[in-house]
C-alpha cells in the first residue's frame, strides 16, 4: 500500500504461494529490479542476462505456485496498482536493456536469457484482476497446467516493437477466461498453446489488443485445444505510440508437424479488426519445420466479423495440412476490407461472406442460413495508466526506475505536437499541397512535425530539403491507396527553362533529410511512355530518399523504369531507409541506388502493363567500401507476367568504386523470375563481379544463384544493414 507521499517500491524476485494474493495499492507502481544475476536460475547453465542456444536462464520476477492465489491491484480515481518489468532499461552495470537483448537473440539467432514478469505454474484458481502490467522483459502473464484462470481488468502496455513479450500466455490449462482487459505488446496478444498438456473451455471477451500478433492458437497444439470461445473484442495492429506490429494477424490459429496437433471447435463471434495485415489466419504450416505432430483444425467458426483499414497488400491465410487433414471452416456474416486468400486443403462453408478462397484442395460450399449479424464496430484507445508515474515526492532510490509505456508515449506525443493538415479545398485543412506544408516546417528544428494528408490526390512535386529532419508524413486515413501524391514527370520530360529534368529530377517526392518517416502514403509517378512517344529517357521516379535513417511503413511506390532511388551515399558515408509492410510496383530496375535499403515484410509486384516484357528488379550502386546495398527479406515478390525474362537484380556501376551489392532472403519467387539465372548483367558490369547472394528464399529460382551459408546469412539482416556507426534499429 502506499504512504502518505511513497508510492513506488523496488524489488527483486517474488514468489506467491498458495491462498496468497499480492495486492497493489491504487496509484502504487511495483518496479522490477534490473539485476540480471537477481533472476539466475540455479538450474540453468545459460546466464541471466545473456544469449545463449539454450533456455531458461531466468527466473520470472513474480513466480505463483499453489491454489487459491492471486495479483491483484486497487482501482481509483489514481488509477489501479501497477506491476513495471522496467524491459526497456539497461540492465544494471550494461548499457544493454533486457528489449535490445531480444533484438541481439533475433539477429545472432539465439534465445535470449530474459526474465518473464509473471510465471504461474499449476496453480488452479488463480486469479489477476485490475493490475497493470507494464514494460515486461520477456512474457507477462504464463499460466501453465492448472485448471480455473481468471484475468480481468488487467491493462498490459508495452510496445509492439518490443520483441518477445507476448500478454498472456495459457498453456495446459482447463476453464480460462480474459474479461474486460486492454493489451498491448510486442507478441501475441493471447496465445492459447498446449504443449505437454491439453487445453480446453477457454474464453476471450470483450477485450482489446493494440499492436500485438493477435488473438492466437498455436504454435504448440501437440496435446489439443478445445472448446475456445473469442468473442466481443477489437484488435487493431498498432499500438498507441503508431508503432505497427511487427506480425499483424487479427484472429489467429498457427502451427507445423513438429509441434502440431488436434485445434477443434473454436468459435469467433463478433470480432472487430482494424489495421491488419492477416485478419484472419488459420496456417498449419506456420513453419517449414518437419515431423509427425500433424496439426489438424476443424470446426473453426467465424461469425459475425468486420475488418477495417487493412493494410496494403493484406491477405487472409486458409490452410490445411493435407487432403487427409484439411481445415475446416465455417464463415457466416464476414464483412473483410481484405478479402483474396491463401488457400489450400481447405473446407470452407459460408453464408453472407465476402472471403475469396481457391486453391489446390480447397472447396467452398455456400450455406442456405446461419446465425448471427456483422458487429458494430468502434475502436477504442488505449486507457491511460496514471499509476505508473513515480511520484515527485519520492526520493529513494528507486526514482530512476521507468514510467509505464502510456506515460512515455504522452511524453513522445507531447515532443511532437506540431502537426500540419493537409486537406483539398473546402477540407478544413491548414494547406492545399504537401510542399507548402513542408515549406511552413521551420529549418533545423530539432521537434518533430507531423504532416497529416487527408485523403485525396495531390498532383505536385514535393521536396523535403536536408535542413528539415524529424518530419513525418502520414496518411489520415490509415490506407495508403486514399493519400496519394503523384506526378507524370520522367528523365527526359523537357523543363521549362530548357534542358531535361534527369533521373533523379523526375522524381514526384525527393527527401533530402534525415530521420523522415511517413505511414500510409501512395508515392507515383505516373509517366506513360504511350503518352510521351517522344520521350526516349523513360526513368520516371516515385521516390527519391535522399537522407539518412528514414523510415517508410505500409506506404505504396508506383513506377515502371526507377521506380525507387535510394541516392546520396559515397564510399565514405552509407544513407538508410527502411521499408516495412509496403509495395513498390515496377517493371525496369525499379529498386536503385547506392544506399543501404531494407525491405521488410514488402511485395514487389513486376508489373505486366505493356511498358516492358523484361527487367531486373534492383539495380543496386553499392561503394566496394560499403559492406551493405540492398536487402529484400522475409517479403513477395508477385508478378501476373507469364515470361521467365525477369532477374532479382543487374549491376550499375555509375562511378569508379563501385561493387553492387544485393541479398533476397526469406523471399517468395514468382515463377518469372528466371529459374536458371536469377540475376543478369548490365552493359560491361558482370553479375558475376557483383554481390549478389540468396538465402532460404522460396520458388523455382530460389537456389539458382549465390547463396550465403548459415553462419554468413548471420551477418545478412535487416539490424546488419541499418545499424550503421550509431546503432540505428528501426526494425519492426
Amino acid at each position: 500500500m502506499s504512504g502518505s507521499t511513497h508510492r513506488d517500491f523496488l524489488s527483486g524476485p517474488l514468489t506467491v504461494h498458495a491462498k496468497e494474493t499480492l495486492v497493489v495499492g491504487e496509484g502504487v507502481t511495483l518496479f522490477a529490479s534490473r539485476k540480471a544475476s537477481a533472476y539466475q536460475n540455479s538450474a540453468s547453465s545459460a546466464s541471466c542476462g545473456t544469449l545463449s542456444s539454450k533456455e531458461g536462464g531466468c527466473n520470472a520476477f513474480i513466480t505463483v505456485s499453489g491454489a487459491n492465489a492471486g495479483i491483484m491491484g486497487e482501482r481509483g480515481s489514481s488509477g489501479q496498482g501497477s506491476i513495471d518489468g522496467r524491459g526497456d532499461e539497461s540492465m544494471l552495470g550494461t548499457s544493454t536493456s533486457w528489449w535490445t537483448l531480444a533484438k541481439e537473440a533475433q539477429t545472432a539467432g539465439d534465445n535470449q536469457q530474459s526474465p518473464r514478469l509473471i510465471q504461474v505454474n499449476s496453480s488452479n484458481s488463480f486469479t489477476a484482476y485490475d493490475i497493470n502490467l507494464l514494460n515486461s522483459p520477456m512474457f507477462h502473464l504464463y499460466y501453465s497446467n492448472g485448471t480455473g484462470l481468471t484475468v480481468w481488468g488487467v491493462r498490459i502496455e508495452t510496445p509492439a516493437t518490443a520483441r518477445n513479450t507476448d500478454g498472456i500466455d495459457i498453456a495446459g490449462t482447463t476453464d480460462a477466461t480474459v474479461y474486460d482487459s486492454y493489451i498491448e505488446d510486442g507478441d501475441d496478444g493471447i496465445a492459447i498453446k498446449a504443449g505437454s498438456a491439453a487445453t480446453s473451455n477457454v474464453t476471450i471477451s470483450d477485450s482489446h489488443f493494440y499492436g500485438t500478433h493477435g488473438i492466437s492458437i498455436g504454435s504448440e497444439t501437440n496435446s489439443g485445444v478445445s472448446n475456445v470461445l473469442v468473442e466481443n473484442n477489437t484488435v487493431d495492429g498498432e499500438d498507441s505510440a503508431g508503432n505497427v506490429s511487427g506480425s499483424d494477424n487479427g484472429l489467429r490459429i498457427k502451427s507445423d508437424a513438429s509441434r502440431g496437433g488436434s485445434v477443434h471447435n473454436v468459435e469467433y463471434l463478433n470480432n472487430c479488426l482494424t489495421h491488419m495485415k492477416a485478419p484472419l489466419v488459420f496456417d498449419t504450416r506456420y513453419s517449414s519445420s518437419s515431423g509427425s505432430d500433424i496439426p489438424n483444425f476443424t470446426a473453426i467458426t467465424v461469425e459475425g466479423v468486420v475488418s477495417v483499414n487493412s493494410l496494403s497488400g493484406a491477405k487472409n491465410d486458409l490452410v490445411g495440412y493435407s487432403s487427409t487433414y484439411p481445415l475446416g471452416l465455417y464463415l457466416s456474416h464476414v464483412k473483410l476490407d481484405a478479402t483474396g486468400s491463401t488457400a489450400e486443403y481447405a473446407k470452407v462453408y459460408q453464408y453472407d461472406s465476402n472471403l475469396t478462397a481457391s486453391g489446390t484442395g480447397v472447396s467452398v460450399s455456400a450455406l442456405s442460413s446461419a446465425a448471427g449479424s456483422y458487429p458494430t464496430c468502434s475502436f477504442p484507445s488505449v486507457p491511460s495508466v496514471t499509476a505508473a508515474t513515480a511520484s515527485a515526492a519520492s526520493t529513494t532510490a528507486t526514482t530512476s526506475a521507468t514510467t509505464s509505456a502510456t506515460a512515455k508515449a504522452a511524453a513522445a506525443a507531447a515532443a511532437s505536437a506540431d502537426t500540419l493538415t493537409v486537406g483539398p479545398s473546402g477540407s478544413g485543412a491548414s494547406y492545399t499541397s504537401v510542399q507548402a506544408a513542408v515549406n511552413a516546417v521551420p529549418a533545423n528544428s530539432s521537434s518533430t512535425y507531423t504532416i497529416k494528408i487527408a485523403a485525396g490526390t495531390y498532383h505536385e512535386q514535393v521536396t523535403v530539403p536536408a535542413d528539415k529532419p524529424n518530419v513525418e508524413f502520414l496518411g489520415a486515413t490509415g490506407n495508403p491507396a486514399n493519400v496519394v501524391i503523384s506526378d507524370d514527370i520522367a528523365s527526359g520530360t523537357a523543363k521549362s527553362g530548357g534542358g531535361t529534368y534527369g533521373t533523379e529530377g523526375s522524381a514526384t517526392v525527393t527527401v533530402d533529410a534525415a530521420n523522415f518517416t511517413a505511414k500510409y502514403v501512395t508515392f507515383k509517378n505516373s509517366f506513360s511512355p504511350v503518352k510521351h512517344p517522344s520521350i526516349t529517357a523513360k526513368q520516371a521516379v516515385a521516390l527519391n530518399a535522399d537522407g539518412d535513417r528514414q523510415t517508410y511503413v505500409d506506404d505504396v511506390f508506383y513506377g515502371h523504369q526507377d521506380t525507387l532511388l535510394g541516392w546520396g551515399s559515397s564510399s565514405n558515408t552509407t544513407l538508410r531507409n527502411y521499408f516495412y509492410d509496403s509495395t513498390i510496383e515496377g517493371d525496369v530496375d525499379f529498386i536503385f541506388g547506392d544506399n543501404a535499403m531494407v525491405f521488410d515484410h514488402s511485395t514487389i509486384d513486376i508489373l505486366d502493363d505493356g511498358f516492358s516484357n523484361e527487367g531486373a528488379i534492383t539495380a543496386a550502386a553499392t561503394y566496394s567500401a560499403n559492406s551493405y546495398g540492398i536487402l529484400v527479406t522475409n517479403s513477395t515478390v508477385t508478378t501476373s507476367n507469364t515470361t521467365t525474362s525477369w532477374w532479382l537484380g543487374r549491376p550499375w556501376e555509375p562511378a569508379s568504386g563501385m561493387v553492387p551489392q544485393v541479398v533476397f532472403r526469406n523471399t517468395s519467387l514468382p515463377s518469372a523470375i528466371n529459374p536458371s539465372t536469377p540475376w543478369t548483367d548490365m552493359g560491361s558490369a558482370t553479375w558475376q563481379s557483383a554481390r549478389f547472394d540468396q538465402y532460404d528464399d522460396s520458388g523455382a529460382a530460389a537456389s539458382a544463384g549465390p547463396q550465403l551459408s548459415s553462419s554468413t546469412a548471420a551477418s545478412y539482416t535487416a539490424q546488419k544493414y541499418l545499424a550503421g556507426t550509431d546503432g540505428w534499429d528501426p526494425v519492426l
